[in-house]
């Protein structure tokens, strides 16, 4: 049975449209976040997205939810931007100074942060958007990153997957088996695999029920976690995507593929992380430290195999030797020795983030960055630097 928002929306009414999908919003674009790694590009795939829907909402005939309709034409969007080389890397900069050689040189360069702020009324366990998660699904290939998204993420059946993917639950159960094993991989494994899926994809919309798109092979694989109840971004009950923790054996129709631990495990009731004061506590340090350009103590901080990124750049350090290096450089750079810094708190992916700004007198801040830093114990074992000017706008 149709409802009468939904039939005003199918005869043309654009406001009763956005009321419909408003609810979806937000997860959708969260959802291109993940499998793109990008908020730039999720923006851009939202509006494909949101213009698939109501283009076309007259062939949504309710033999789903509208929310599962919805990520049927997310996913294959998704899908059809990886494949399609729309997601294209971003220059890479060219720094004021002659940095030191890196320890390696970074692969996932259009790596973007997600502000915890657009995430304050929507419940999306740490575990799903910390950045080493999000880093880690775009090195496997991406018909199976959807396929553990989906289900290990947002907790729609091996059946609803496999219907909104247009293949079969035993193919959708591979990939998603796959993908699990892929995230335990080394990342130049996981690399390889997903290059070696990018071939012969044929284009799938999405906005029809089984529209368009060559069944999958499941080609693909890894392991996170069933969430508790399912995600559920808008905070809204399921629609009966399914919420099982652990899996239970069964035909694919409505199983999770094995048991895995659960996501949330470090969480309280809601967002807040329980660990989430004493890594703002150690995030504090680490500013005053790098306002103060006291090096040393902002080595004393990393852990013995720390790393320092810098997106979109692809020099990465590794080790307080080599990340102290860097920091050196960077701070003798011609231009900066005049500047002050201002270090502003605004988390990101669920994590203790800083916005950077270079003060000199007379003129206004300027934006330098904004850090996203990954804590372990008392200690910071990723320090990431996105360095992108755009951002600043990007994320507000």
């Amino acid at each position: 049975m149709t409802s009468p928002l939904l039939e005003r929306a199918q005869g043309g009414d654009e406001r009763a449209f956005q009321e419909l999908t408003a609810p979806h919003v937000r997860e959708l674009h969260l959802h291109c976040y993940r499998m793109l790694g990008s908020v730039t590009d999720a923006d851009d795939l939202l509006q494909e997205i949101l213009l698939a829907a109501w283009t076309g909402l007259d062939g949504f005939a309710g033999r789903s939810s509208l929310r599962t309709w919805l990520y049927r034409i997310a996913t294959n969007r998704c899908l059809n931007a990886i494949r399609d080389g729309k997601r294209r890397p971003p220059t890479e900069p060219l720094p004021p100074f002659d940095p030191p050689e890196p320890t390696r040189r970074g692969d996932i360069t259009w790596l973007q942060p997600y502000p915890d702020t657009w995430l304050e009324d929507h419940a999306v366990r740490r575990e799903t958007i910390e950045l080493a998660f999000v880093t880690a699904l775009q090195r496997v290939p991406p018909r199976q990153t959807a396929t553990l998204v989906l289900v290990d993420v947002l907790g729609f059946t091996i059946a609803e997957v496999a219907d909104q993917m247009d293949t079969t639950p035993t193919a959708a159960k591979g990939a998603l088996q796959r993908a699990r094993a892929a995230m335990k991989q080394p990342r130049s494994r996981r690399a390889a695999d997903r290059e070696g899926e990018r071939a012969g994809r044929a284009p799938v919309d999405g906005a029809g029920e089984r529209a368009g798109g060559v069944p999958g092979d499941g080609a693909g694989q890894w392991v996170v976690g069933v969430p508790v109840a399912g995600e559920r971004a808008s905070g809204v009950p399921g629609d009966g995507a399914g919420a099982r923790v652990g899996g239970v054996p069964g035909d694919g129709a409505g199983e999770r593929a094995g048991d895995v631990p659960v996501y949330g495990a470090r969480e309280r009731a809601g967002n807040v992380p329980v660990d989430s004061e004493r890594e703002w506590a150690v995030a504090r340090r680490f500013a005053a430290a790098f306002v103060a350009d006291d090096i040393e103590a902002v080595t004393s901080l990393l852990t013995d195999d720390a790393w320092l990124a810098m997106p979109p750049a692809p020099h990465e350090y590794q080790g307080a030797v080599a990340i102290a290096a860097f920091l050196r450089a960077s701070a003798n750079a011609d231009g900066r020795r005049d500047a002050q810094l201002r270090l502003d708190a605004s988390g990101c992916n669920h994590q203790p983030g800083l916005i950077c700004y270079f003060l000199v007198e007379g003129r206004d801040p300027w934006y330098a960055g904004r850090f996203v830093l990954t804590i372990d114990g008392e200690r910071i074992s990723r320090i990431t630097r996105f360095l992108e000017p755009a951002l600043e706008k990007v994320l507000t």
